[in-house]
């Protein structure tokens, strides 16, 4: 019953291709341009939120809830170092999952 269920928790997680050199962040496609960035998610109070991994835990309520995160370039260590970053369009793909308690 989902009246019952108003007032619980739920986790988000996000899946995705990571990147290699950045741990828990989102790898751009390979099919596009750039080089040496990754894709970073967080929570509104600027906490990094990993892929692949159980996020953080929301109170969700009757009626709306908003559950806002923000994404970011992040430049890959390495690329950064030996100067490889190249621009243009990129594009990736994570899947949202939303597991309530």
């Amino acid at each position: 019953d989902c009246e019952e269920r108003w007032g619980g928790r739920l986790t988000v997680a996000i899946a995705g291709d990571e990147s290699l050199d950045l741990p828990g962040y989102l790898a751009v496609s390979t099919g596009g341009t750039p080089t040496g960035i990754a894709i970073g998610i967080e929570t509104t109070e600027g906490k990094h939120q990993p892929i692949n991994v159980p996020g953080e835990s929301y109170r969700y309520y009757k009626g709306e809830t908003v559950i806002s995160m923000a994404a970011y370039l992040q430049a890959e260590p390495r690329a950064l170092q030996n100067r490889e970053m190249v621009a243009g369009s990129f594009f990736a793909i994570g899947q949202f999952t939303l597991n309530y308690n």
